[in-house]
């Protein structure tokens, strides 16, 4: 189980504080020849949590953000998942009926079990949908082609409230660079 941002951050402030100490003590008779005792000082005030400027506090608003961005995704693509099995096993049905359409559906699946492979799916689906079943199909209810486009590109008018997946990833990737910073 890895260590959040927060364990992370005590450990260091710890250790940090601890090595500050020490070289309060013995300041007088030895300096430290890599840091000096102003630097220990500007680390820990650094990886103090507590304030809002502080690298600290920086990292932890990052991680959060990172993974509420995180969030936002898999629910994004565990949507994306879910239609891409309805919407499969519903053409499936229909090539089985209309061969014409086999040679298409053949080729989707909807078993991926991670973020690239659903993604990789859906847009496939979305293709096969366009192109062979077309738009005004509607394989359940409340599943439409607009619908599930939304889901990949956001919402016509691009607002928050439907960013697209794009936008969600480019969300997380933003955040992640922060809190490796």
């Amino acid at each position: 189980m890895p260590l959040d941002i927060n364990t992370s951050i005590d450990f260091l402030k710890t250790r940090v504080d601890k090595t500050l100490s020490v070289q309060r003590q013995i300041a007088p008779t030895w300096t430290w020849p890599l840091k000096t005792l102003a630097a220990w000082e500007e680390d820990s005030v650094q990886l103090d949590k507590s304030q809002p400027d502080s690298k600290a506090a920086k990292a932890i608003a990052a991680s959060t953000l990172a993974e509420s961005a995180r969030g936002q995704i898999d629910q994004r693509l565990a949507t994306i998942h879910a239609q891409t099995l309805t919407t499969v096993g519903v053409m499936r049905v229909r090539a089985q009926r209309s061969p014409e359409h086999a040679d298409v559906v053949d080729e989707l699946s909807a078993r991926g079990d991670s973020r690239k492979a659903i993604e990789d799916e859906g847009t496939a689906l979305l293709s096969a949908w366009k192109e062979e079943f077309l738009p005004a199909f509607t394989p359940a209810p409340g599943v439409t082609f607009a619908g599930f486009q939304a889901l990949f590109f956001g919402d016509e008018a691009g607002t928050p409230k439907s960013p697209s997946l794009r936008a969600l990833k480019q969300s997380l990737s933003d955040a992640v660079t922060v809190e490796r910073r």
